[in-house]
Protein backbone atom coordinates (compact mmCIF):
# COMPACT_ATOMS: atom_id res chain seq x y z
CA UNK A 1 0.00 0.00 0.00
CA UNK A 2 1.38 3.40 -0.94
CA UNK A 3 1.81 6.01 1.77
CA UNK A 4 -0.61 8.41 -0.02
CA UNK A 5 -3.30 5.70 0.04
CA UNK A 6 -2.71 5.11 3.77
CA UNK A 7 -3.02 8.85 4.40
CA UNK A 8 -6.30 9.00 2.45
CA UNK A 9 -7.70 6.02 4.36
CA UNK A 10 -6.70 7.59 7.69
CA UNK A 11 -8.33 10.88 6.69
CA UNK A 12 -11.53 9.04 5.69
CA UNK A 13 -11.57 7.18 9.01
CA UNK A 14 -11.06 10.48 10.89
CA UNK A 15 -13.96 12.06 8.94
CA UNK A 16 -16.19 9.05 9.72
CA UNK A 17 -15.35 9.25 13.43
CA UNK A 18 -15.98 13.00 13.47
CA UNK A 19 -19.33 12.48 11.70
CA UNK A 20 -20.36 9.93 14.33
CA UNK A 21 -19.23 12.24 17.15
CA UNK A 22 -21.16 15.17 15.69
CA UNK A 23 -24.38 13.14 15.36
CA UNK A 24 -23.95 11.90 18.94
CA UNK A 25 -23.88 15.53 20.16
CA UNK A 26 -27.57 15.84 19.20
CA UNK A 27 -28.70 12.90 21.36
CA UNK A 28 -30.55 13.68 24.56
CA UNK A 29 -33.59 15.43 25.97
CA UNK A 30 -33.89 19.09 24.96
CA UNK A 31 -36.08 22.02 26.03
CA UNK A 32 -36.97 24.91 23.72
CA UNK A 33 -36.01 27.93 25.84
CA UNK A 34 -36.73 30.89 23.57
CA UNK A 35 -38.33 31.24 20.14
CA UNK A 36 -38.32 34.65 18.47
CA UNK A 37 -37.34 36.37 21.72
CA UNK A 38 -40.24 34.93 23.72
CA UNK A 39 -40.20 32.11 26.29
CA UNK A 40 -40.98 28.82 24.56
CA UNK A 41 -42.93 25.79 25.72
CA UNK A 42 -41.57 22.72 23.97
CA UNK A 43 -39.39 19.67 24.18
CA UNK A 44 -37.45 17.36 21.91
CA UNK A 45 -36.08 13.90 22.59
CA UNK A 46 -33.28 12.62 20.36
CA UNK A 47 -31.97 9.05 20.39
CA UNK A 48 -29.05 7.49 18.56
CA UNK A 49 -29.75 4.76 16.03
CA UNK A 50 -26.34 3.23 15.32
CA UNK A 51 -23.31 5.46 14.85
CA UNK A 52 -24.52 7.87 12.17
CA UNK A 53 -28.23 8.50 12.83
CA UNK A 54 -30.16 10.35 15.52
CA UNK A 55 -33.98 10.36 15.55
CA UNK A 56 -35.88 13.11 17.32
CA UNK A 57 -39.47 13.76 18.27
CA UNK A 58 -40.58 17.20 19.35
CA UNK A 59 -43.71 18.84 20.72
CA UNK A 60 -44.25 22.58 21.07
CA UNK A 61 -47.23 24.41 22.55
CA UNK A 62 -48.00 27.38 20.30
CA UNK A 63 -49.08 30.83 21.46
CA UNK A 64 -52.72 29.95 20.71
CA UNK A 65 -52.52 26.85 22.95
CA UNK A 66 -52.41 24.31 20.12
CA UNK A 67 -49.64 21.76 19.99
CA UNK A 68 -47.36 20.99 17.07
CA UNK A 69 -45.45 17.73 16.84
CA UNK A 70 -42.64 16.69 14.54
CA UNK A 71 -40.27 13.81 13.82
CA UNK A 72 -36.74 14.42 12.56
CA UNK A 73 -33.96 12.10 11.54
CA UNK A 74 -30.46 13.48 11.20
CA UNK A 75 -27.71 11.36 9.78
CA UNK A 76 -24.16 11.55 8.63
CA UNK A 77 -23.44 9.90 5.27
CA UNK A 78 -19.78 8.86 5.36
CA UNK A 79 -19.79 7.90 1.67
CA UNK A 80 -20.56 11.51 0.63
CA UNK A 81 -19.26 13.28 3.78
CA UNK A 82 -22.58 15.10 4.13
CA UNK A 83 -25.21 15.49 6.86
CA UNK A 84 -28.86 14.83 5.96
CA UNK A 85 -32.02 15.81 7.82
CA UNK A 86 -35.50 14.46 7.11
CA UNK A 87 -38.36 16.34 8.79
CA UNK A 88 -41.99 15.20 9.20
CA UNK A 89 -44.66 17.43 10.75
CA UNK A 90 -48.06 16.58 12.22
CA UNK A 91 -49.77 18.72 9.55
CA UNK A 92 -48.51 16.33 6.84
CA UNK A 93 -45.63 18.47 5.59
CA UNK A 94 -42.29 16.71 5.10
CA UNK A 95 -38.98 17.67 3.57
CA UNK A 96 -35.29 16.91 3.66
CA UNK A 97 -32.14 18.96 3.64
CA UNK A 98 -28.42 18.60 3.22
CA UNK A 99 -25.92 20.12 5.56
CA UNK A 100 -22.44 20.47 6.88
CA UNK A 101 -20.74 20.94 10.21
CA UNK A 102 -17.78 23.18 10.98
CA UNK A 103 -16.80 22.77 14.62
CA UNK A 104 -19.78 23.96 16.69
CA UNK A 105 -21.58 25.47 13.68
CA UNK A 106 -24.17 23.44 11.76
CA UNK A 107 -25.95 24.48 8.56
CA UNK A 108 -28.74 22.70 6.67
CA UNK A 109 -30.41 23.85 3.45
CA UNK A 110 -33.90 22.63 2.53
CA UNK A 111 -35.57 23.06 -0.87
CA UNK A 112 -39.17 24.24 -0.41
CA UNK A 113 -42.13 23.29 -2.64
CA UNK A 114 -42.34 26.79 -4.18
CA UNK A 115 -38.71 26.72 -5.33
CA UNK A 116 -37.42 28.78 -2.41
CA UNK A 117 -34.76 27.57 -0.03
CA UNK A 118 -34.81 27.45 3.76
CA UNK A 119 -31.58 27.49 5.73
CA UNK A 120 -31.21 26.48 9.36
CA UNK A 121 -28.01 27.56 11.06
CA UNK A 122 -27.28 26.32 14.54
CA UNK A 123 -24.41 26.71 16.96
CA UNK A 124 -23.53 24.73 20.03
CA UNK A 125 -22.72 27.55 22.46
CA UNK A 126 -21.80 24.81 24.95
CA UNK A 127 -22.30 21.04 25.06
CA UNK A 128 -25.79 21.60 26.46
CA UNK A 129 -26.94 24.74 24.61
CA UNK A 130 -27.92 25.24 20.98
CA UNK A 131 -28.84 28.54 19.30
CA UNK A 132 -30.59 28.41 15.92
CA UNK A 133 -31.79 30.73 13.18
CA UNK A 134 -33.93 30.11 10.10
CA UNK A 135 -33.61 32.10 6.88
CA UNK A 136 -35.49 31.87 3.58
CA UNK A 137 -34.25 32.71 0.09
CA UNK A 138 -37.01 33.14 -2.47
CA UNK A 139 -36.03 31.96 -5.93
CA UNK A 140 -32.31 32.45 -5.28
CA UNK A 141 -32.65 35.91 -3.72
CA UNK A 142 -31.09 37.22 -0.54
CA UNK A 143 -31.51 35.28 2.69
CA UNK A 144 -34.30 36.82 4.80
CA UNK A 145 -34.27 36.24 8.55
CA UNK A 146 -37.02 34.06 9.99
CA UNK A 147 -37.40 32.28 13.30
CA UNK A 148 -34.62 32.32 15.90
CA UNK A 149 -34.33 30.50 19.18
CA UNK A 150 -32.38 28.49 21.67
CA UNK A 151 -32.57 25.06 23.24
CA UNK A 152 -30.90 23.50 26.27
CA UNK A 153 -30.23 19.87 27.10
CA UNK A 154 -32.12 18.59 30.15
CA UNK A 155 -29.80 16.76 32.54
Amino acid sequence: MHSSQRVQEAQAQDADELGAQNIARLAGDWTFDVIDGEPANGEATCNLLGDYIVVCTSAVTNDDGTESEAFFSNRYDPADDVYLCHRFYDNGYADHGRGWVDGDDWTFVYPLPDGSLARCSGTFTSDDNWDFAWHVSEQGGDWVAGQTGSMSRRR
